[in-house]
């Protein structure tokens, strides 16, 4: 986008011609120069290594293992168990809201670090929905899943899991 941009840029300061109170002198900006095409060339090398240095690859790595939930101080001994294969999750999810214990297990997908779970659960609270689903996302050090639940009543809300 910022390289279009500035393309665009370029292209109109070479239709534009700026005119000197000397006499009759124009100064014309023309691209094919070369001062003009090493300037251009300069300027897009500069924005791309600038845009590309903030940037940073997403984790890829496996995120089999145990998470804790670290989302609210109303849930107590949370903790996630992840298997995870050539992109297919497994999870097994145990949490204890308010003393009261909940267990569901889910099956997913991952595709890069977003991951979509369905999960099933076995062992609810009373009144909460009994499927739903997690859509969370890998931060880009592998440490942290973080996104949001939605159950199978509409209710949608956040999940923070940390690798233990």
């Amino acid at each position: 986008m910022a390289i279009c941009a500035l393309y665009s840029v370029f292209y109109k300061l070479h239709l534009l011609h700026l005119t000197t109170v000397s006499f009759r002198t124009r100064l014309y900006i023309n691209l094919n120069s070369p001062i003009m095409k090493m300037i251009f060339t300069s300027l897009l090398l500069s924005i791309s290594f600038i845009a590309a240095k903030g940037q940073t690859a997403p984790y890829s790595g496996s995120i089999s293992g145990l998470w804790t939930d670290s989302n609210s101080a109303s849930f107590q001994n949370c903790y996630l168990i992840v298997s995870e294969k050539d992109g297919e999750m497994f999870t097994c999810h145990y949490l204890e809201f308010n003393g009261k214990p909940m267990v569901e297990h889910g099956i997913g997908k991952r595709n890069g670090n977003q991951l979509t779970i369905d999960v099933t659960v076995t062992l609810p609270i009373p009144g909460w929905a009994t499927h739903g689903s997690h859509f969370l996302r890998i931060s880009d050090d592998g440490q942290t899943l973080y996104g949001e639940y939605q159950d199978g009543k509409g209710n949608r809300g956040p999940l923070v899991f940390k690798r233990k």
